[in-house]
């Protein structure tokens, strides 16, 4: 059987057995307006975290880190240059060690690279997650009404998990719904499942998510 790996929210590890499995690389897609970044600071507080960022500073990254209430471990967060440098990537990637999570925030600046070489190195990072055992979380960001970077269908047609983080405004509230729509090696899930992101990332239990 499949190892499984935390995704650091408990609720969302019960929905998926156990969590995703190791050796996996996750697309987790959510508008740039929502705080879907919570979701891998909770990530890093449940194992060993290399965080590679391509937009925000480094400084940034690690305020963040420092001022989310809940654990988030002791991550190792880098700056990736502007300039995509995809040999430069591979070898920060290959620095994670045993069942560690492998953290691209975001990769829209890698999709509109060169195709070849982002396929080069989506299918290496896929082999080195899958050699350590590891988890490797790409962060996607998306707009309705804008058109997705020319590599998009790359990155979701590579994961071996898609997570999508949908927003829902009213006049009483804001949701925020959490699906699985894809999982090698698992089942996707049927439904939502309905999260709060205020201060840190919670799983709302008292709503009908069907």
């Amino acid at each position: 059987m499949t190892r499984r790996l935390s995704t650091g929210v408990e609720p969302v590890d019960d929905e998926l057995g156990g969590g995703l499995p190791a050796g996996s690389v996750v697309a987790l897609c959510a508008p740039p307006v929502t705080s879907s970044e919570m979701l891998l600071y909770e990530l890093a507080g449940a194992r060993e975290t290399l965080y590679v960022t391509t937009t925000r500073s480094k400084a940034a990254v690690k305020a963040a880190f420092e001022a989310y209430p809940n654990d988030t471990g002791t991550p190792v967060v880098t700056e990736a240059d502007r300039d995509v440098d995809f040999d430069e990537l591979a070898r920060i990637a290959g620095r994670a060690h045993a069942s560690a999570n492998i953290v691209i925030d975001t990769v829209g600046v890698l999709e509109r690279a060169d195709r070849d070489a982002y396929c080069s190195f989506l299918r290496d990072l896929s082999a080195h997650v899958r050699s350590i055992d590891g988890l490797a979380v790409l962060h996607c960001h998306r707009l309705p009404a804008e058109p997705s970077p020319p590599g998009r269908r790359l990155t979701l047609g590579m994961a071996d998990a898609t997570l999508e983080l949908e927003r829902h405004a009213s006049e009483a509230a804001i949701d925020h719904r959490l699906l699985v729509t894809k999982l090698r090696g698992g089942t996707a899930l049927t439904a939502p499942i309905t999260l709060e992101l205020d201060d840190a990332v919670r799983v709302d239990t008292t709503r009908d998510l069907a």
